[in-house]
């Protein structure tokens, strides 16, 4: 597979699904200010994209041959960000995005096949870089966007997204863990709904991809609405 191409379809998808969501609110929906352990929806969006300007500014990094900057303290970062994004219009979120994703954009053009399939492009580099766009430009997306619709009571829209997003990542590798982690993160979608036969039915199939999703899923509170469930325990009998 030529991944930049597939990158860059990803990117493009992702700013779809941000135009999507914003167009099934109201305008006051759009412009309504949230809370700082409550986020409405404009600051959400702001908090996916400095997610991954911070990304698209490691990829420049990790591609040098230096590592990343590391945000630790990513917690304490994300109620700093509220503070600003809770004062910001929808508008000025809409031009945040563009600058963002331009930016973003040009970062991956930059890349050459062989660095973003690479594991060795600096030292104690964990995982490759289109792996790390996956992640910055579309899953995290993908989940926040997903949680908004399911607040707001639409759950066909969520299962929409979560579904489109399955039928996206699943073609990116055949590989058993991550074919395992793309099926468990729709389980969890699921359970979360109460689609629990939906659910389990996917976590039976990605344990045996994925066997170091075992420990996790057993503390996962994505899957709490399962635990007493006979089917679900058997699944580590």
């Amino acid at each position: 597979m030529q991944y930049k191409p597939v990158m860059l379809a990803l990117l493009e998808q992702s700013r779809q699904e941000e135009q999507i969501l914003a167009g099934s609110l109201t305008p006051a929906e759009r412009q309504a200010r949230g809370e700082l352990k409550n986020w409405a929806f404009k600051e959400i969006v702001a908090h996916v994209l400095v997610w991954m300007q911070r990304n698209g500014e490691n990829l420049l990094l990790m591609k040098a041959g230096q590592p990343p900057t590391r945000y630790d303290n990513f917690l304490e970062l994300n109620d700093q960000n509220f503070d600003e994004f809770c004062q910001m219009t929808w508008e000025q979120v809409q031009a945040y995005s563009d600058q963002v994703r331009s930016a973003y954009l040009e970062a991956v053009q930059s890349l050459s096949e062989e660095q973003l399939t690479s594991l060795e492009l600096y030292e104690g580099q964990r995982g490759t870089l289109w792996n790390q766009i996956v992640g910055s430009c579309f899953t995290h997306a993908v989940m926040h966007y997903s949680d908004i619709y399911v607040k707001r009571g639409d759950i066909a829209q969520a299962d929409q997204l979560q579904e489109r997003a399955y039928q996206t990542l699943s073609g990116l590798d055949s590989g058993d863990v991550w074919q395992g982690t793309v099926r468990y993160n729709l389980a969890c979608h699921y359970a979360l709904t109460g689609r629990s036969e939906q659910a389990i039915d996917l976590i039976r199939q990605s344990l045996p991809l994925h066997p170091g999703l075992v420990d996790w899923s057993r503390q996962d509170t994505d899957l709490d609405s399962l635990r007493e469930l006979p089917e679900f325990q058997a699944l580590y009998a």
